[in-house]
């Protein structure tokens, strides 16, 4: 490895080196290079210039005394240096080793060798002396680092004896307790730490007093100066010495009051969100991407056979109380809905629920995501409607067997009542010679009520065969339909006056016959109570995603808001109907008709006069049951 240069400054008054001191500085082991000057003056220059290892200085220079180079600029290192005399004064030796010289020779008593080795001993002690200055540079700047970071942390930092003393903080933490520097000083730890956490904090200090732990790590609360609250996250470190002895503690410590007050704020949230879950009665579950259970609430967890919502937690379909066939369904119902991220609603399940029950239920779920929008899991609400279901099946039940029974009373009764008019009219024919005028009104009395009596049992026929007619294979087109029944009651529509009007109606799977029934008596009604010449009768209708709307118009004298309520009751005729022939069965035929289709029918006031009545239907052409297969009931086993 190559020897370092070292930089010499020689100042003598001549400015030309002695030989002795030439042959010396040839002797040194590094190459050397060697600047003169001639006075202090010059060598100040040199000096501003470079940093020499060493100088070399007669005690005399035409300036003046050679040590006045080694009390220079306060704000530089002494430089090292030789002081080189022509006379042994020993108080001149003196001033130079006080200056900070590294050696004093006299000139003339010193050999080349001893100079040599004197230069050598000075390089050699200027770069300890350099190295030293190095190291404690280093530590200086260190120490600034440090107390720089120290003051300057973003967190509260403090030092603490080994009783609890704090005795050294920062401004963060000052900011923290709210105590100025000059008050945090001197403090305990328990003083500043909240009355019921200061056992613990006792007891986790003992730990490093003891050995058992070097660092604890914990939350607690601090008490400010105003005896105000905050939250602390400590992180305490035991600072040790070279023989393992406990110096002091180092505290580190972040202000965590605001992110506790929103846990507390999420914390209470969830508890008010888990008591509303646990108190309404619909049944709540809330699952992952792979249909895992996350959580419930209690009405889902009794179901389930689960004592608490958190048993639930991480349990599958296939491990409750469910058929297998209905976890089957209840997944490819979860996988479907993940899959197109659209909700289901009113998807009517069966469920074998814990302790045996096969119970209904009516549920909605709908697809979870996360802050990016993809889909994480599924939430699903049910509602148990086994009451409601049993119920509906009970009436449907009843409704079947009083269908059955006005079918067969209706039935048998025409078969007595036909001869009864058929002779009530050949009495008329035959006996008419014979028989007064008030025996014929009575015998065409007979036949009058007869007739009333067929219309009825052929009305409440009709009614009773509603619904059960099967689906048309082809849609129907309404407007074909309102053409024949025009033509049918052309004469009707001649006597009234009436003027009517079509808008276009959409095509529906909706039995014709049904629709006959529909329009047949709508019609019928608007033209005998409404109809007055010139006045408009108007039809129409729309469809609105699976259900179509329909409406047949008048502008007659209107019907009261009392009758309203009541016209499509059963037999239910009204002031107005009671003029003229009918039975009170054609609208409630159409009211059946409605809600045998999921829709309703109803009436409202014409603005400017008169009624209009609705028929909402759900038409079968266009609902989502292939498209949405949980619509469809899963049949329990």
């Amino acid at each position: 490895m190559d020897k370092k240069t070292i930089h010499i400054l020689l100042v003598e008054g001549s400015g030309t080196p002695e030989i002795k001191t030439c042959e010396a500085l040839e002797a040194v082991a590094n190459p050397v290079t060697v600047s003169v000057a001639r006075n202090i003056a010059e060598a100040r220059i040199s000096i501003d210039d470079f940093y020499p290892d060493l100088i070399l200085i007669k005690s005399f220079l035409p300036d003046g005394k050679g040590i006045e180079l080694l009390s220079g600029d306060q704000e530089k290192d002494v430089y090292p240096a030789i002081i080189m005399a022509d006379d042994g004064n020993i108080q001149t030796a003196v001033e130079a080793m006080q200056a900070g010289a590294l050696d004093y020779l006299i000139t003339p008593e010193t050999t080349i060798a001893n100079l040599t080795c004197a230069i050598e001993k000075a390089l050699h002690k200027s770069a300890q002396i350099a190295e030293r200055r190095r190291t404690e540079q280093a530590l200086q700047e260190s120490e600034d680092w440090l107390r720089s970071f120290f003051e300057s942390a973003a967190t509260g930092m403090a030092i603490i004896d080994l009783e609890g003393i704090v005795t050294k903080v920062n401004s963060t933490f000052c900011r923290l307790s709210g105590h100025n520097q000059s008050e945090a000083l001197g403090k305990s730890v328990l003083e500043i730490t909240h009355p019921d956490d200061r056992e613990a904090t006792q007891a986790l200090y003992d730990e490093i007093r003891t050995g058992r732990r070097r660092i604890i790590d914990y939350e607690k609360r601090y008490l400010c100066k105003d005896r105000s609250v905050c939250w602390g996250h400590a992180t305490v470190a035991g600072v040790f010495g070279p023989d393992g002895t406990l110096n002091y503690f180092a505290a580190n410590v972040q202000d965590i009051t605001e992110s506790k007050l929103v846990q507390n704020q999420i914390r209470e949230s969830q508890q008010m969100l888990q008591l509303v879950l646990d108190y309404i009665p619909q049944h709540v579950f809330w699952k992952d991407i792979n249909s895992v259970y996350l959580g419930c609430n209690r009405n889902f967890a009794r179901i389930a056979g689960v004592e608490n919502p958190q048993d639930l937690i991480g349990k599958t379909d296939y491990e409750l109380p469910w058929k297998r066939e209905e976890a089957d369904f209840f997944r490819e119902c979860d996988r479907r809905i993940m899959e197109r991220d659209r909700p289901e609603l009113h998807i009517i399940e069966p469920q074998l629920q814990a302790g045996g029950k096969q119970a209904w239920l009516d549920a909605n779920k709908i697809p979870l995501h996360d802050s990016e929008g993809v889909v994480t899991g599924i939430l699903g609400t049910l509602e148990d409607i086994t009451e409601r279901k049993q119920a509906e099946e009970k009436l449907l039940k009843g409704n079947r067997e009083l269908d059955a029974f006005v079918y067969t009373v209706s039935h048998d009764l025409r078969t007595p009542l036909t001869p009864i008019i058929g002779y009530a009219e050949l009495l008329q024919d035959v006996c008419r010679e014979q028989l007064d005028k008030q025996s014929l009104a009575r015998l065409a009395k007979i036949e009058e009520q007869g007739h009333r009596m067929l219309a009825l049992l052929e009305d409440l026929l009709t009614l009773a065969k509603v619904g059960h007619l099967p689906q048309p294979a082809e849609p129907v087109a309404m407007d074909t339909v309102i053409e024949e029944l025009l033509i049918e009651m052309n004469s009707l529509i001649h006597e009234s006056g009436v003027i009517v009007k079509k808008s276009p109606l959409p095509e529906t799977r909706i039995p014709k016959t049904l629709l006959e029934q529909i329009f047949n008596n709508l019609l019928g009604n608007a033209i005998r109570y409404a109809g007055k010449e010139g006045s408009p009768l108007e039809i129409g209708g729309e469809r609105k995603e699976d259900l179509i709307r329909l409406y047949v118009r008048d502008h007659g004298p209107g019907i009261s808001q009392e009758e309203s309520k009541r016209i499509f009751e059963v037999f239910y005729r009204g002031l107005t109907g009671k003029k003229f022939p009918g039975t009170g069965i054609g609208l409630a035929t159409v009211q059946k008709i409605a809600r045998l289709h999921n829709g309703e029918a109803w009436v409202e006031e014409t603005p400017g006069g008169g009624s209009t009545f609705w028929v909402e239907l759900q038409d079968a052409q266009n609902t989502n049951d292939q498209e949405n297969p949980s619509r469809t009931p899963l049949q329990s086993g």
